[in-house]
């Protein structure tokens, strides 16, 4: 007796069409894969632009027949994570046209989450050839996407000449992982 299987269509759907096949369709037919044999095909899924970043269940389905022609179905689910880009946009930092040692003046920044989730724990902070009378660092919190907001801080240039500085960003993506941006 044959274990051969025929006609075999395997059907791929996340539900809530958190994922949308690329130049394809959710299905796709095999021929036929002899016992003990296997059969290899890809398909290339997009994420909505809209989709939440979590771990998504994606049913497969698939319909066969063996030798004798008797119709089967199987199904089964698979998990896949959903990671979208995460896209901190900072505005450039216009410094004061002036500067003098001792003296104290102060710069600020606009940012934005132009991604499609979430940054958690955004903290940002200021380092330099100057000193602080207050807090160089600010604690955002979680910034939803579409959201923006500055960061305003004073300092005192040191010396006289040429003075460095940066600005850096830090928060975590949806998986923990921490970002930065300098």
């Amino acid at each position: 007796r044959s274990h051969e299987l025929r006609n075999i269509k395997v059907t791929l759907d996340s539900g809530d069409g958190t994922f949308i096949p690329v130049r394809s369709s959710n299905a796709f037919y095999i021929d036929r894969i002899e016992r003990g044999g296997r059969a290899e095909k890809t398909l290339s899924l997009s994420v909505k632009p809209d989709a939440e970043q979590k771990t998504t269940s994606v049913s497969v389905t698939m319909s066969y027949e063996d030798a004798s022609g008797n119709a089967y179905t199987a199904s089964d689910v698979i998990s896949i994570p959903v990671m979208q880009d995460t896209r901190l946009m900072v505005d450039e930092i216009i410094p004061p046209p002036e500067l003098f040692a001792g003296m104290q003046t102060g710069v600020s920044v606009e940012f934005y989450n132009m991604g499609r989730t979430t940054l958690y724990n955004l903290r940002i902070s200021a380092e330099g050839d100057f000193d602080t009378m207050e807090s160089n660092s600010y604690f955002v919190g979680n910034m939803n996407a579409g959201n923006s907001d500055s960061f305003y801080f004073s300092f005192i240039p040191r010396t006289i000449g040429l003075m460095e500085g940066h600005v850096l960003f830090r928060f975590e993506d949806a998986s923990g992982a921490e970002q930065p941006i300098d």
